[in-house]
């Protein structure tokens, strides 16, 4: 039935758009649309008799047909004020508010327009109405609506199973979120549709191309069709010139051939006079003769040999000639270039007479002093040959260097995903590693060539830093090196770091870690940390070759059990701890008995102060757990007892 629908004009204008394809506001000007609709004044109008909904006045609405969308809105009482004023009790509407009235008419025109979903922006009493009534017509409602909207609001726009987007600013924030997601699902329409639309005509044009080769041509705007009668018009024009052209092409090529064959003949003739004219002119050529000239020997062959020798040496002559002319071509080509060299930014701090002399001279006179040039410039090209050789080698070393450490790098990612294996007794975590780190280690040619770009980067950079940069600025970072040079082996895929999610039955689940802030909770966060810091610690003990020792080190935690109280992360946090050989030490304000009742020892410590002596001090409370459990003397020592504190008194302010 949307043939029956109304267009859109703009009442600024007077332009007009299909509603169906038209954008949300006038393209020209930008203002609101109306909608072209004048309701007929003789259409009886019987709100007594029609259904009980705004649809009783149909007749006079711009939706012909029956309706659909309707929540018996509209007909609140009319309550008197006074003689003059009344009161309409809107609030009696379906979702409370008279923007009911408005919402009903969108929300059955959208129903008859079938688009995916319905967005709108309010502050509150319009978004509700909107959700209810696309709710109705079985349409998916997206409301924008500025922060601090009332959440009652927001709540019943989500119970109607509208999805609400809080937007921060006012409502003209709201409003321009609103346009925006309403221009992107339009353009993403567009874009479905032109792909589809693209496809077939591919299609089309795969069916058409020619059997040899392609022969397809951007073609001038005004052959350009805009539909599909037009191409085929077009087509038919396109062919018919094709057949007339063909045969014009033929025509052509038939004179062409005629006009090559006239032109060799002519050009036969021509050599014949040629050397005719050739002859001539040694036989009227004055035959004086200088003194330091030699005199001519008659040629002792006959007069055909003596014609064809002659046609010899002017052939050589001319070809002579030809390479004097190439020659002369490419000195004047080597000066230029000389010249624009001399000439060049990058040689303006060079001041030897030399490069003065080149750029002061014309480019005729440049080649009478190139081999004098050339002799005075040997020793320094041999300078500059053996500097470069030298740079070249220095280059190879330091790109040495740099692979050597980007492979100890390479080889610390391996050893912290080998040094991340969990213990047993973990379930499906039992034996697997928490850490999981992928990368492609490209070949030694591909990594040397690679550093070597780094390398040539760096340097680029440094020069150019350090010829604006004063004293003592522009230094190389050598960890910013070593991340490039380990970002350059690793291209084009790099690194996929995947960690294992901590959870109450220890699913063997691995997330990508720039995932983890989305899908971690706090408690989970929090765990991960700490088998990481555990993996960096026990890494850090086996780089300084303590690889045999489980103690990695010791781990304060600040008041964590307040986000990981939960005793299955507890208990994956101690287990990884004691894996990798590191004390956690947790400290808490909390008294949670649950989560207490893991720890083997647990310290209560209480504030107390002297105040005669104007001391403060930490003491033991009690023991709530019996302590730590005891070393076998067959054991390595591991020194874990407090023996000894100092105390620091701040002195009294001068």
């Amino acid at each position: 039935m949307t043939h029956a629908l109304p267009g859109y004009v703009c009442a600024e204008d007077g332009t007009r758009a299909d509603v169906r394809t038209a954008p949300w506001c006038c393209p020209l000007c930008g203002g609101p649309w109306d909608l072209d609709f004048t309701p007929d004044p003789a259409a009886p109008l019987e709100p007594l008799t029609g259904p009980p909904s705004l649809w009783r006045y149909g007749s006079a609405l711009p939706l012909p047909g029956a309706y659909a969308v309707t929540l018996a809105e509209g007909n609140t009482p009319l309550v008197p004020l006074t003689e003059r004023v009344h009161a309409k009790l809107d609030f009696l509407m379906p979702t409370l508010s008279f923007k009911d009235r408005g919402a009903v008419m969108l929300a059955e025109l959208a129903r008859r327009l079938g688009p995916e979903r319905v967005v709108a922006d309010s502050s509150g009493n319009a978004g509700t109405a909107f959700a209810a009534y696309c709710a109705r017509a079985g349409l998916r409602c997206e409301v924008f609506v500025p922060e601090g909207t009332s959440p009652k609001k927001t709540e019943q726009m989500r119970a109607h199973g509208a999805a609400v987007r809080v937007v921060p600013g006012g409502r003209e924030a709201a409003a321009a979120a609103a346009r925006a997601e309403a221009l992107v699902q339009m353009l993403e329409t567009r874009a479905s549709t032109a792909s589809e639309h693209l496809g077939r005509l591919r299609g089309e044009a795969e069916r058409r191309a020619p059997a040899e080769g392609t022969a397809h041509t951007e073609l001038p705007p005004e052959l350009v069709p805009e539909d599909v009668d037009q191409a085929q018009a077009l087509l038919r024009t396109a062919t018919a010139q094709l057949g007339a052209h063909t045969a014009a092409v033929e025509s052509a090529r038939a004179a062409h051939a005629d006009l090559l064959r006239a032109h060799r003949a002519a050009e036969d003739g021509a050599g014949g006079f040629e050397e005719t004219a050739a002859l001539l002119r040694d036989l009227l050529r004055d035959h004086t003769h200088h003194e330091d000239e030699q005199e001519p020997v008659a040629h002792t062959g006959s007069l055909e040999e003596a014609r064809q020798s002659a046609a010899e040496a002017r052939r050589s002559l001319r070809a002579c000639t030809s390479d004097l002319s190439a020659a002369e071509s490419a000195v004047r080509e080597a000066s230029d270039t000389l010249v624009r060299h001399a000439n060049a930014n990058r040689y303006e701090q060079v001041r030897t007479p030399a490069r003065q002399q080149i750029r002061e001279l014309p480019a005729s006179a440049l080649p009478e002093h190139a081999a004098a040039w050339a002799v005075a410039f040997a020793p320094r090209l041999r300078v500059l040959t053996d500097e470069l050789a030298q740079l070249e080698r220095n280059r190879d070393s330091i790109v040495d260097r740099l692979r050597g450490l980007v492979e100890s790098a390479l080889a610390t990612l391996r050893s912290a995903q080998r040094l991340s294996q969990l213990p047993e007794g973990l379930g499906e975590w039992s034996g697997q590693e928490f850490l999981r780190i992928r990368f492609e280690e490209p070949d030694q040619a591909t990594l040397t060539e690679r550093l070597g770009e780094v390398i040539d980067d760096a340097t680029r950079a440094a020069v150019k830093k350090n010829s604006t940069a004063s004293f003592g600025e522009g230094r190389r970072d050598g960890m910013s090196l070593l991340l490039h040079g380990v970002q350059a082996a690793l291209e084009p895929k790099g690194i996929a770091v995947e960690i294992l999610k901590p959870d109450a039955v220890l699913r063997a689940e691995r997330v990508p870690v720039g995932q983890m802030g989305d899908v971690f909770s706090g408690g989970q966060l929090l765990t991960a940390a700490i088998a990481l810091y555990c993996t960096m610690a026990a890494l850090r003990s086996n780089d300084r070759g303590r690889d045999k020792q489980r103690h990695a080190g010791t781990l304060f935690l600040d008041n964590p059990i307040g986000r990981a109280n939960a005793t299955y992360l507890l208990e994956l946090q101690r287990a990884v701890s004691d894996a990798l050989g590191v004390q956690l030490l947790y400290t808490t304000g909390l008294f949670d008995t649950t989560a207490l009742a893991e720890f083997p020892l647990v310290i209560r410590l209480r504030n107390d102060a002297d105040l005669r002596a104007g001391l403060k001090y930490i003491s033991v409370e009690e023991h709530l757990r019996p302590g730590l459990p005891h070393q076998s003397p067959d054991e390595e020592t591991i020194h874990g007892e407090i023996t000894a504190t100092r105390m620091f008194r701040r002195g009294a302010p001068a």
